[in-house]
C-alpha cells in the first residue's frame, strides 16, 4: 500500500470489514512508529524514565491477544536496552502464551537477577 492508496472495503454484515480495517491501520501505525524510532535518538536529558516504543508496542500486542507478535517487539526492545524489567517481564508472559517455555524461563531468569 501507498499513502495515495484508497482502500474500499464492502461486504455483508458479519464478514469482518471491521477486523480487516482494524488490522490493516494497526500494521501501518506499528511500521510508522518502528521506522520513526530507528531515527530518533534520545536526548541526554530527560524528563523522566522512557519506555521505548518497541516495549510498548509489545504491551499493546500482548493485550490484544498477539503474543507471537509481542514477543518479536519485546527482543527488539531488550536488544537496544537490554535488561528492562518491563520488556523482560513482557517477553516471559508472551513466551508463555506462545508456549514457548524456554525462552520464558531465560526472560524470568534474567528478571531474577
Amino acid at each position: 500500500m501507498h499513502k495515495s492508496d484508497l482502500v474500499i472495503l464492502a461486504g455483508r454484515p458479519g464478514m469482518g470489514k471491521t477486523s480487516l480495517a482494524t488490522n490493516m491501520a494497526f500494521s501501518a501505525a506499528k511500521r510508522f512508529v518502528q521506522d520513526q524510532e530507528d531515527g530518533i535518538e534520545k536526548l541526554p536529558l530527560t524528563p523522566g524514565p522512557i519506555i521505548p516504543a518497541r516495549e510498548q508496542l509489545g504491551d499493546l500486542l500482548l493485550a490484544t491477544h498477539r503474543p507471537k507478535e509481542a514477543l518479536e517487539a519485546y527482543r527488539v526492545a531488550l536488544a537496544s536496552a537490554p535488561a528492562r524489567r518491563g520488556a523482560l517481564s513482557g517477553a516471559a508472559q508472551a513466551a508463555d502464551a506462545v508456549g514457548d517455555t524456554q525462552t520464558a524461563g531465560q526472560m524470568r531468569a534474567l528478571l531474577a537477577k
